[in-house]
């Protein structure tokens, strides 16, 4: 193999690889890139680890066929230290040539033979927007906990689709995020779970694209989705996890005191309580008549802010966590919030103001 690349188009897909590479894996594979080619007039960047997997096809020039394995950390390093518009890939039989300008680097290289194959889905695909995907995508995966390959409940993210809808939601122990968009164009799916790594590589690809539209595959063992043309296409996959379901929808049933109040107003007035707070990071919120009172008091000193409501509500008083708050409203995307309050022992739900179906919960704490 003997081609030439685009050094940012190479760059970008070196990244990703990277990124999907694991190198704390025993196996030497998972935290390798795999670049190969064949007839077509490109090659193929490629990364795997046990839950996610990442394949980039960048148009060359050059003699393309043939493949090489090689780490994948030192090879987005020597690509991110390229200068110039083109970067030129040579393999022998042991190492790989990165040569740019006057300047080559050798690494070493594996054979290809034997490296793991990528995560694949099924072959009737979803139509769905890019920017509609990863705004989803964006306003739950903050939610998730540590990743894990296990499925454990609250490190995963699950994706369902039916009658045109998309879907994407978080339930942990603490907190759950749920986000949907509408537009999707095939034949739907049911709930299906993958890695909180899986949904981030998924959307670092649609931050990526200037593509309107992507495809989603799904199967019993994946979910793929791919963006781009043919001959400039990337496609992440993610291992559907085994994971119990969460009926969450049942921890926001009943009635509360509803009341709007600004984003930044609320953000700031909690993000000075926290200024004494301990390592709970309570916050406390009490309504009364047309005000909330944000406050806390701690050892070395106290803060209250008073924000003013458009209409009175009836008393109510919980104690939440503030760095949940300022989380939940760094994705709201709207100017106001609607919060909904029932009382210091039931969970708060937050809403975007402009109908858009997204719902927030945070656990109310207790106020010792």
């Amino acid at each position: 193999m003997k081609v030439s690349l685009s050094r940012d188009a190479l760059h970008a897909a070196t990244k990703m690889a990277a990124s999907i590479a694991d190198p704390r894996s025993p196996l030497p594979y998972f935290h390798q890139t795999h670049v190969s080619g064949g007839e077509e007039i490109g090659v193929k960047v490629q990364a795997v680890d046990q839950s996610t997997s990442a394949s980039v096809t960048l148009m060359a020039t050059g003699k393309s066929a043939g493949g090489f394995v090689v780490d994948s950390k030192l090879l987005h390093e020597v690509v991110s230290l390229c200068s110039g518009d083109v970067v030129t890939l040579e393999t022998s039989v042991s190492s790989v040539i990165v040569s740019y300008g006057k300047s080559k680097v050798t690494l070493p290289t594996v054979p290809d033979k034997g490296y793991p194959a990528l995560h694949a889905a099924g072959d009737e695909p979803v139509k769905v927007g890019v920017d509609e995907l990863a705004d989803a995508l964006r306003k739950v995966i903050f939610v998730a906990e540590a990743d894990s390959s296990s499925g454990s409940i609250g490190s995963v993210v699950r994706l369902t689709c039916a009658d045109g809808k998309l879907s994407a939601h978080v339930a942990e122990t603490r907190r759950i995020a749920y986000a949907s968009t509408s537009g999707a164009h095939g034949k739907g799916f049911p709930e299906a779970s993958i890695s909180r790594k899986g949904a981030t590589a998924i959307l670092r690809a649609l931050e990526a694209s200037e593509e309107e539209d992507c495809e989603l595959s799904v199967s019993r063992e994946a979910i793929a989705v791919h963006v781009g043309p043919v001959l400039t296409r990337t496609s992440i996959g993610a291992k559907v996890l085994a994971s119990q379901f969460v009926p969450w929808r049942r921890v926001i049933e009943g009635d509360g005191q509803i009341f709007r109040v600004d984003v930044a107003e609320l953000g700031g007035a909690v993000a000075r309580a926290m200024m004494f707070t301990t390592t709970d990071q309570k916050v406390n919120l009490r309504v009364v008549g047309k005000f909330l009172q944000v406050d806390r008091t701690g050892i070395a000193g106290d803060a209250m802010t008073v924000i003013d409501l458009e209409k009175a509500v009836e008393s109510t008083e919980i104690m939440l966590n503030g760095r949940y708050i300022r989380e939940a409203l760094a994705v709201i995307g709207t100017d106001d919030v609607e919060v909904q309050l029932r009382g210091s022992l039931l969970p708060a739900v937050l809403r975007p103001t402009d109908g858009s179906d997204q719902i927030l919960v945070i656990a109310a704490m207790d106020n010792k």
